[in-house]
């Protein structure tokens, strides 16, 4: 989907996020900064950040961030349908939720961290590779 200036509801935790412009895109980022820290990408634009991972982090780093559970079903905040848990990692350690119909993918604040870790460690060779097959190109 095309980046808008809609403020979105974060499928989370249902806070309004905040559109966040990252020194190194030419996109916004939707982040839930007075909620839980989770962030909203528009397809294609998870595999376009890049080296703004940090950039998001120092975003985040002083908010008030608080938990919030995984069991409940994830509605994309764009296109408002049902999100799909999806392994990001060969090693199968990381779970984004993704939404097969616009291509959004919305990681939790926590799952950020993990795939600048795995990153850092070399064992993923281009970011978040996820095998999205049927989804709008």
């Amino acid at each position: 989907m095309r980046d808008t200036e809609e403020i979105l509801t974060c499928p989370a935790c249902g806070e309004k996020m905040t559109k966040l412009r990252t020194p190194n895109s030419d996109f916004f980022i939707d982040v839930c900064d007075k909620g839980c820290g989770g962030i909203y990408f528009d397809n294609r634009e998870l595999e376009r950040i890049g080296d703004d991972i940090e950039y998001i982090e120092e975003f985040l780093e002083n908010k008030t961030l608080f938990n919030v559970s995984h069991e409940n079903q994830r509605i994309c905040p764009d296109c408002k349908a049902p999100m799909v848990e999806t392994y990001t990692s060969p090693k199968k350690e990381i779970k984004i939720d993704c939404c097969h119909i616009c291509g959004g993918k919305f990681l939790d604040y926590d799952e950020l961290k993990k795939i600048k870790k795995q990153i850092h460690e070399g064992f993923m060779k281009k970011m978040l590779e996820i095998k999205n097959q049927g989804l709008p190109r």
